[in-house]
């Protein structure tokens, strides 16, 4: 094993040529495809649990043929870390040019990470705890946060929100990060022309409902009260992202996600949707930009460092703001699986999609633990996760 301030470079295998007749082929033909990708899984998983590998061989398999071993179409950047030692990383990109593993992709809801990390980062300062109001910490007009596209579809209507101002002194910082705030999903109406998006409902505050707007003013709240950043600067969406900057990439090492911050990438990856039967068609969309849902640009490296980072104590958050989270019911940020019969913690991380764009980040709770990283300009690619889930026993 390697420490973590030495890695092993990186050991890339082959890319997949790009085949610039895929998304033009009959629907007969994608069928007849989706059918050999289900043989070819079935024969690659057993091929896979059949040999006798060292942890670094069954990591390097997995890296060179887990598309082959997904019942789904896969486009992105596979990359594996076994505890603070070697790292694999794979690049597999049909349908586009080929890209390395330096690309960088948005890690989408992955940066709700980030976010929640921060939290407990001012909560270790003193700033709050998670029992304090969310009107304690900000003023009823900064509820109402200026979202820019593609986030100001998900902003509340006008009416929840002015009863989330009148009743803000009952949400608390641990209602936002567990997503219990009381938020909840609106379906768009066509007779309307309105998009779907988010209401608040004081009587569904403590339910569990994914909350997008909750982790905005989140952001909201970390850049009112850091100490990153200009003091004099009142824009608190700019002191919340130097705060992530300051106190998570940097520490972290996450140098591809420091990179994009000042001098963003021009190559950026096609967007694919996927349909069930895996025809591919491209996506124009808006690339979002980073705020407290996440949506943050930065390569699967810097992933891994951030899970080297956020368990190695002292690094990021304490030990016990990490078994804080681990230990909570549900989920502050970090979504924690549990072993079915002992309770233990089995695993944890985050998943992101959006249009034509997924992601995921985990780290199994194993001997040594391993961290998975796939960014994909596929949708759907964070269903790796079931896959590997029954490989990593």
């Amino acid at each position: 094993m390697t420490s973590s301030s030495n890695p092993v470079p990186p050991i890339s295998t082959a890319l997949v040529p790009y085949d610039p007749t895929l998304p033009h082929v009959s629907l007969k033909a994608h069928l007849e495809a989706a059918a050999d990708r289900a043989v070819s899984h079935s024969f690659e998983v057993a091929k896979f649990e059949s040999q006798h590998l060292s942890l670094e061989g069954r990591l390097i398999y997995l890296a060179q043929n887990l598309p082959k071993m997904l019942p789904f179409p896969f486009s992105g950047v596979i990359a594996l870390q076994s505890g603070d030692g070697f790292i694999v990383q794979a690049c597999h990109c049909p349908n586009q040019a080929e890209f390395t593993t330096d690309q960088t992709f948005n890690a989408l809801s992955i940066g709700k990470l980030f976010t929640a990390t921060a939290v407990m980062q001012l909560i270790e300062d003193g700033k709050f705890s998670l029992d304090t109001p969310l009107s304690e910490l900000l003023d009823e007009d900064e509820l109402d946060l200026p979202l820019q596209p593609p986030y100001l579809e998900q902003k509340p209507d006008q009416q929840s929100l002015k009863s989330l101002k009148e009743h803000s002194a009952e949400i608390t910082v641990e209602h936002l990060l567990s997503h219990t705030a009381g938020f909840t999903e609106r379906p768009g109406s066509e007779e309307d022309g309105t998009a779907p998006g988010e209401s608040w409902d004081r009587g569904q505050i403590g339910k569990d409902s994914y909350s997008n707007y909750g982790y905005q003013l989140l952001a909201r709240i970390i850049g009112k009260h850091t100490n990153s950043g200009n003091l004099l600067v009142i824009d608190h969406e700019a002191r919340f992202r130097s705060h992530i900057e300051e106190r998570i990439f940097k520490p972290a090492g996450m140098d591809g996600a420091i990179r994009e911050i000042h001098s963003p990438a021009k190559q950026r990856p096609e967007y694919f949707e996927i349909s069930e039967d895996g025809v591919a068609t491209r996506v124009e969309s808006i690339d979002p930009y980073p705020h407290g849902n996440g949506c943050w640009r930065m390569t699967a490296s810097d992933l891994l460092a951030f899970g080297r980072a956020i368990h190695q104590h002292h690094v990021l958050i304490k030990e016990d703001s990490f078994n804080t989270i681990m230990d909570y019911k549900g989920r502050l940020g970090f979504w924690v699986d549990h072993d079915e019969e002992t309770g233990a913690v089995a695993g944890y991380g985050h998943a992101g999609g959006g249009p034509g764009m997924s992601s995921f980040f985990h780290t199994w709770q194993t001997s040594p633990p391993i961290t998975a990283v796939v960014l994909s300009s596929y949708s759907g690619c964070e269903m790796v996760k079931p896959e590997l889930d029954k490989l990593m026993q």
